[in-house]
């Protein structure tokens, strides 16, 4: 059973920090549990953010964006500054106990004066937000009134944040436990805290490198995809230029993709088109269908799950010209969860489990993608391989995904 917060921290002292921290900095403050829902009342909330948050839909959207921030913030090992779902800026500090995410400190809702340009949205904004006419003429006179604060500002109260956090939270835990296991939870923290401070320094100056690269092999990809895609025209090659186009989707998917957390509807977009380039070679004995209905296409997803599954499957099948294969992609409500399940005729399970064996250890190997789900979900979700239930050569392939229910 997922921890509460008010397991570690009496919430009227967390309150009275919220407070006072709000008031000193003139930031909205809010702290939430696991899911993104909060557990303190707001604390100097703007006019615009209230009024959206009387709107279902849009506080189920803010909901959603306060839960992507605390398990942003999680994978990345410290606190972070993004934009939400309306434009505004937030920011988000991890609440973490013995290893576990049990909530976050949220807050912002500011514009930046020096806004980055790389500045990360944690979710892309809903059109469908501003049916209301009413609605969307009363946000835009609020947003006038958001406060506008520099970057630096900003990050200076993240860190004034985490230390009242963390001191608050080791603070309580000390009530109840000995001082020497205390010590020793803190120098492990310590220690964790440094090693992942040495990992990120060598990741930011590897991303500089890598991003001239990129660039570079975006901007001659695009010039090759566009040469192929009107070539195929001019010829009347239509199923040419529909693989060229669904392979520049593939290729943009790769290496515009910035963050480690996507959607489920990302991923399963990004396969559907890889499926329709494969079916565009092998024919007839390559079948495929995405049925994934669309409200659990939000759920949050590590980048480059599904990819190393399908690959496997496909890279065996591949190799026999007339064997058939069909991969179907589906998935199910499970409680808190979204269970994904990759149902493939073909292959029997231990030929599945073979081909993941022999899978490449690349960058988006199945170890990558399990290693992800794994931090995702705290340990409760892996890739698991099961025998078809009415088909001998058939398998499915299975894995969990956290499900928020936002529509």
């Amino acid at each position: 059973m997922q921890s509460s917060i008010a397991d570690f921290i009496d919430l009227e002292h967390l309150q009275c920090i919220q407070d006072s921290c709000s008031a000193a900095t003139g930031v909205a403050l809010v702290t939430v549990d696991y899911r993104g829902v909060p557990v303190t009342r707001y604390s100097g909330f703007s006019e615009h953010c209230l009024i959206g948050r009387s709107n279902p839909k849009f506080k189920l959207l803010c909901e959603r964006c306060d839960a992507q921030g605390g398990i942003r913030s999680t994978l990345m090992g410290e606190a972070c500054i993004y934009k939400c779902h309306a434009g505004l800026v937030d920011l988000a500090v991890p609440i973490i106990v013995k290893g576990a995410y049990v909530g976050a400190v949220l807050g912002g809702q500011v514009r930046l004066a020096d806004e980055p340009a790389d500045l990360e949205t944690i979710i892309s904004p809903r059109d469908s937000l501003v049916d209301d006419q009413q609605l969307a003429e009363q946000l835009a006179r609020a947003w006038d009134k958001t406060v506008t604060v520099s970057y630096d500002r900003l990050w200076a109260t993240v860190q004034t944040l985490r230390s009242l956090v963390t001191y608050a939270v080791g603070s309580d835990l000390s009530t109840s436990e000995s001082d020497a296991s205390l010590i020793q939870e803190k120098n492990e923290q310590l220690n964790t805290e440094r090693e992942a401070r040495e990992e990120l320094e060598v990741a930011l100056r590897k991303r500089d490198y890598d991003a001239s690269r990129r660039d570079e092999v975006c901007r001659h990809a695009n010039y090759a995809l566009n040469a192929i895609h009107c070539l195929a025209c001019k010829e009347g090659a239509a199923r040419t230029d529909a693989a060229t186009l669904d392979f520049a989707d593939i290729v943009h998917y790769l290496i515009d993709t910035r963050t480690p957390i996507v959607t489920l509807g990302d991923e399963l977009a990004h396969m559907e088109a890889l499926l329709r380039v494969y079916q565009a070679w092998r024919g007839d004995t390559l079948q495929h269908s995405v049925k994934v209905p669309e409200r659990y296409r939000t759920a949050s997803c590590p980048f480059m799950t599904l990819d190393p599954i399908v690959m496997a499957i496909i890279g065996t099948v591949m190799g026999s010209p007339e064997e058939a294969c069909s991969i179907d992609l589906v998935a199910e409500e499970d409680g808190d969860w979204v269970v994904v399940q990759i149902v493939e005729r073909g292959l029997s399970v231990s030929d599945v489990s073979d081909a993941f064996e022999e899978e490449s250890a690349g960058r988006f190997s199945l170890e990558f993608a399990d290693r992800n789900l794994s931090r995702l979900t705290r340990g409760a979700s892996s890739i698991t391989a099961r025998s078809h239930p009415s088909d001998p050569n058939g398998a499915i392939i299975s894995f969990r995904l956290p499900y928020l229910g936002v529509s």
